[in-house]
């Protein structure tokens, strides 16, 4: 199967600056819905690019998540984000979760 991780991205998919393997369960974070992704996971993924650490995001989900949480871990914990704008459209690799 191929996942995020081993697949090459096109260059319009902005990678990570940050070395993923660094990273520790640093945030816990009940629930992982859409809006959690699209803010939290991505303002962490911003600050890593900017500034490095090692705050990696562990995921938990208390209710009916587990469809959810197996297809995360099938690609390696990996995301990728599409943000859509009057300049266009961009696409990011998002990495800053750690386990589910």
């Amino acid at each position: 199967m191929k996942t995020i991780a081993s697949t090459s991205l096109p260059a319009h998919v902005q990678q990570p600056r940050y070395d993923r393997s660094l990273l520790r369960s640093r945030i816990v974070h009940f629930g992982f819905g859409a809006f959690h992704r699209a803010h939290q996971a991505l303002l962490t993924h911003r600050v890593l690019n900017a500034k490095g650490g090692d705050w990696g995001i562990c995921e938990i989900s208390l209710f009916s998540g587990d469809v959810l949480m197996s297809q995360l871990r099938a690609q390696d914990h990996l995301l990728t984000v599409l943000e859509k704008g009057a300049e266009g459209n961009s696409r990011l690799s998002l990495e800053p979760c750690m386990n589910a």
